[in-house]
């Protein structure tokens, strides 16, 4: 019987195309994730950095993919305003577009001090 879903071998394709789409962004955030631990200073401060990266990158596709096949009440919203879903997705990526344009992000300090981090 041929599996609906396609596989382990339909798997990895779609986690290999989907990190070749996200390398330009990933790449960014990881190169300066890994300038900071190199010059933190400390192995420790260091480890500490790229352990709350990989965290906080990987928590979320974990948490996905716990809550998709034990619940799918809790995705079917999801699913069922996909459109939605894609249509705010998109508005974000283009309102972050338009804010590196116009150099907004430079505001963003004022808005989200950390004391000193």
């Amino acid at each position: 019987m041929v599996d609906p879903r396609g596989g382990w071998l339909a798997s990895f394709g779609l986690g290999a195309i989907f990190a070749v789409g996200w390398t330009p962004c990933i790449g960014i955030i990881l190169g300066g994730i890994l300038t900071m631990a190199i010059t933190s200073g400390t192995t420790a401060a260091g480890t500490i950095l790229l352990i709350a990266y990989t965290i906080g990158l990987g928590l979320p596709f974990i948490a996905i993919a716990v809550v998709y096949d034990r619940a799918p009440a809790v995705m079917r919203p999801l699913i069922r305003h996909g459109r939605t879903v894609s249509l705010i997705g998109g508005l974000l990526v283009v309102l972050i577009g338009l804010a590196m344009i116009f150099d907004w992000l430079s505001y963003l300090p004022r808005f989200f001090s950390f004391g000193g981090i």
